[in-house]
């Protein structure tokens, strides 16, 4: 991990502002106080797993709290996963409150009012997640943060605590690889997912997620469908997920993510072909407007789908209209 933050070489009488400042950085705006009469020591680092990104924050007693004010100023709209892993600190938000504990884990959800508060010196990890990955269980989650997912009481927690400790320092070591961290991010999907959810509803929130994240790839698809960098990648990349989870989404549906996009190409250039304000624009240049670039490609692909030349397709329509035209004028 790098760090990100650290009072050591910061005048005591400047750490309360850049503290504060340090947590608008890297997560969000906040209302950050020291708590007793010494100067706030502490040091946070960072890294990141695909989407998600790990904070471990080591810091003296202190306050934190996120007001309306705040929210309405910044909102990543993220869940964050706390991982206690020395000392203890209070978590709080709506009407609910509890005290985590080395190896407890607890939930907030940063577009509601919060306050963490730590009476002693403190160590934990944060894992953020971008609600948008979890799809309709995130609202089953809003309303199951601030409670105590305690090792002592849960088999899972006493499990995903030391693999998510564990993640975090073989992030920090740069130990893990692209692939790896892609199967990475998505263990850590399942525990936010299973920590919040009862056995009934774990598969169906995850049904449920591959098919919300399904239709906002599809749907961010159709508004870039002209950009021909359009691709599995490129929908990865804009929804912080992997390449790889793109293709499983897509191959679940039973179309691939390259066919399902020529697809749609192909049925706007049937419709672009149709246009009489296009009938003198060139066919390459209609392509190429709908992301194809390579002419030889597109109307072999085309040929395949509607049976027929895209200048047939064009010659055919224009012969349609001039007939229809015409009758029209001689009745």
């Amino acid at each position: 991990m790098s760090t990100l933050l650290n009072t050591s070489a910061i005048n005591p009488l400047r750490r309360v502002d850049y503290w504060t400042g340090g947590i608008a950085e890297h997560f969000f705006k906040t209302r950050f106080s020291p708590l007793g009469p010494k100067p706030f020591e502490g040091w946070m680092k960072g890294s990141q797993v695909g989407p998600v990104t790990i904070r471990a924050i080591n810091g003296s007693p202190h306050r934190i709290a996120r007001e309306p004010t705040e929210i309405s100023q910044s909102d990543p709209e993220h869940f964050l996963l706390y991982l206690a892993r020395q000392g203890q600190f209070r978590l709080g938000q709506d009407d609910r409150r509890c005290v985590l504990t080395a190896g407890d884990m607890g939930i907030q959800d940063t577009s509601r009012p919060s306050v963490v508060e730590s009476p002693g010196s403190l160590s934990l990890f944060v894992l953020s997640f971008p609600k948008q990955l979890l799809g309709p269980s995130a609202d089953h989650i809003s309303q199951q943060t601030a409670q105590r997912l305690s090792a002592k009481k849960s088999p899972f927690v006493q499990l995903a605590a030391p693999f998510v400790a564990r993640l975090a320092n073989a992030a920090d070591r740069g130990d893990l690889s692209s692939h790896e961290s892609e199967g990475a991010f998505e263990m850590l999907l399942t525990i936010l997912q299973t920590v919040h959810s009862d056995e009934d509803g774990t598969a169906l929130a995850r049904h449920s997620q591959g098919k919300t994240m399904l239709s906002q790839l599809r749907a961010y698809a159709l508004e870039h469908l002209h950009e021909a960098d359009l691709g599995p990648e490129r929908l990865a990349q804009a929804h912080y997920i992997s390449v790889r989870y793109v293709h499983r989404l897509f191959a679940a549906s039973g179309t691939g993510v390259a066919e399902w996009i020529r697809t749609q190409r192909l049925e706007k250039l049937m419709k672009a072909l149709q246009d009489p304000a296009l009938a003198t624009t060139p066919i390459a240049a209609v392509a190429s407007s709908w992301g194809f670039t390579d002419p030889s490609s597109f109307s072999r692909s085309f040929r395949q789908y509607f049976g027929k030349a895209p200048s047939m397709v064009r010659k055919e329509h224009l012969e349609r209209t001039f007939t229809h035209d015409t009758n029209l004028l001689s009745g």
